[in-house]
């Protein structure tokens, strides 16, 4: 029986120093994995701050390229207008109709025209007089 029970007193012995290998173990486990969480959201951290500064940035060549694409646009847009003017009135002048310009030339001079008529009528019956 002596051999049993130093048997089982090594055996328990053997499982004790184990048990607290396996206590000091799991100990280290959650310090590496406490450890791993941190450099983790560290990470994020960092990840994030990189994503904001990057999504900045973009949106500064965004905008750029916004005001650009809007300088251009304004740009073809008088163009067009330029060249529909300069179209329409060559269309006027193949067709033989005056364009909006000539017309208030000739208006002007018809009312010139017509004051110098009312003058000179105004002028004969006073002279017949």
């Amino acid at each position: 029986m002596a051999k049993t029970t130093d048997v089982q007193g090594f055996v328990k012995g053997q499982f004790t120093v184990a048990q607290k290998r396996l206590v000091a173990f799991e100990a280290e486990a959650e310090k590496v994995l406490k450890n791993l969480i941190a450099r983790g959201q560290d990470s994020r951290k960092e990840l994030d701050a990189l994503l904001e500064r990057l999504s900045a940035a973009e949106l500064k060549v965004l905008n750029g390229s916004l005001r650009e694409l809007g300088k251009r646009a304004q740009e073809a847009s008088s163009e067009a207008k330029k060249k529909l003017e300069e179209f329409q009135a060559r269309v006027l002048e193949v067709a033989g109709v005056a364009s909006q310009h000539q017309v208030r030339a000739l208006k002007g001079q018809l009312n010139k025209l017509s004051r110098r008529l009312d003058s000179l009528a105004g002028e004969k019956p006073d002279a017949r007089a």
